[in-house]
């Protein structure tokens, strides 16, 4: 019943190689789960290049940290390959967890 309701409140969204899901120092919205393809999560070294710190599949998650700690991204995501995620708005998620207290356990 709660994946149920969860389910609702996600966003379906494709991206293609290389697109850019979010931005190390933006304000966090969101977190993310990849249905399909993959992601990978980069920091920028002293010399402005782009690190590839993970590489996260179909069925990882991301983008949860700032859900918890309030705190900009601290990282780059970006599509590795034509990708499908799921994206759970904070604000929405917020909502439903005030809702439905056996899920936000």
């Amino acid at each position: 019943e709660d994946v149920d309701g969860l389910s609702e409140i996600c966003e379906s969204k494709i991206l293609n190689t290389g697109e850019t899901v979010f931005i190390r120092g933006e304000t966090a919205k969101a977190l993310y789960l990849i249905k399909r393809g993959s992601i990978k999560i980069q920091q920028s070294t002293s010399s402005g290049d782009s690190l590839d710190v993970s590489l996260l599949s179909q069925g990882s998650h991301f983008g949860e940290m700032a859900f918890v700690d309030g705190e900009p991204r601290s990282a780059t995501a970006v599509a590795a390959e034509n990708t499908e995620v799921l994206i759970l708005p904070y604000e929405k998620l917020t909502l439903f967890l005030s809702k439905n207290k056996d899920a936000a356990v």
